[in-house]
């Protein structure tokens, strides 16, 4: 292992294959105030010969009145605001039953759809058809939050009742998600580094424990994947 990724307490190298094209770190951050694990990934996630999926599975971690984070790939395709599959969705309704099951605060869902550009476009990338949707397939009320990095969702996701399901209206509406875009116009955006800075920070104060769910994006290094900083963080790729 490169000395980088030697830092924190109760190191175990839980995976190594040939030329470090994949090295799975388990680390405790050392904070005896958070207690928290964290997994650090390098190379490659999608090696089908990685031993991950059966070494870090949603079953082994321990959400019980925690609340949970979790990135999900709901980016159905849609027609005239109708979902006309909704199989990326029905495969993570496992993964969100699994925490309330287990006795999670709640949930938080957070979601890209379409090429937004980093800009709002309400007309075609809402999420309301997903939250009824998702509504129906978990069988419960799904609390659905026209923003993600507002104060007001901050506050709303704070105290939550037990067994809530919140969905972030889309991160791609806003450009410090991928860190780039451009405007109708064809103009392009590259978000501010103090803003992305800004935005990761207001993301990771809505769940203790961040499961990343979205294998279909996992390799990208988005602010919601890569910059959320909670006590506790997992890779999850049960099924892939």
């Amino acid at each position: 292992m490169e000395e980088e990724w030697i830092w924190g307490r109760g190191q175990e190298v839980i995976e190594h294959s040939k030329n470090n094209y994949l090295a799975y770190l388990l680390a405790s951050t050392g904070n005896p105030e958070s207690e928290g694990q964290i997994i650090y990934l390098t190379g490659n996630p999608y090696d089908k010969n990685s031993k991950l999926s059966n070494k870090l599975t949603l079953d082994k971690l321990e959400v019980k009145k925690k609340q949970v984070m979790m990135s999900v790939d709901f980016n159905v395709p849609m027609k005239n605001n109708q979902i006309t599959n909704n199989q990326r969705i029905k495969a993570a309704v496992p993964s969100i039953k699994f925490c309330l099951d287990c006795g999670a605060k709640s949930v938080v869902l957070m979601i890209h759809l379409g090429q937004t550009d980093g800009v709002p476009r309400p007309d075609k990338y809402f999420l309301e058809p997903v939250v009824e949707e998702l509504k129906s397939l978990i069988g419960k009320d799904v609390l659905f939050l026209k923003n993600c990095v507002v104060l007001e969702v901050e506050n709303a996701c704070a105290n939550p009742a037990p067994g809530t399901v919140r969905l972030l209206e889309n991160l791609c509406f806003h450009v410090e998600e991928e860190e780039k875009g451009k405007y109708a116009s064809g103009n392009k955006i590259k978000a501010e580094p103090a803003k992305i800075d800004a935005f990761q920070v207001s993301v990771s104060k809505l769940g203790y424990v961040y499961v990343n769910d979205a294998f279909g994006t996992a390799h990208r290094a988005h602010s919601s994947m890569v910059g959320v900083n909670p006590p506790e963080s997992w890779w999850i790729f049960d099924e892939e």
